[in-house]
């Protein structure tokens, strides 16, 4: 009986740190062009996701991301650029 208890324990633990692990977070920041000026309804996307954002007036953006994702950053007549999350929330683009 206690065999199975341990297992049961063991098991639980596992599950949590898989969890806690793929924890989403929001992830945000500022786009902006090569002169320093803000870039406003740039393209955010969550890089084989559907999930996606537009930057506001000023630039600014905010999503929902797990570690590990990529950020895929495109706005028309400018190169699209990708980052890898990780642990910052704050990532800004120039």
């Amino acid at each position: 009986m206690q065999i199975k208890g341990v297992w049961t324990l063991l098991l639980a633990l596992i599950f949590s740190t898989t969890i806690v692990n793929a924890q989403q977070t929001t992830v945000s920041g500022k786009v902006t062009g090569s002169d320093g000026s803000p870039l406003a309804n740039v393209t955010v996307v969550i890089k084989g996701t559907k999930s996606a954002t537009l930057t506001n007036k000023d630039g600014i953006y905010s999503i929902g991301a797990t570690a590990g994702q990529t950020l895929t950053i495109s706005f028309v007549g400018y190169e699209a650029k990708e980052v890898k999350v990780g642990a910052k929330t704050v990532i800004m683009f120039a």
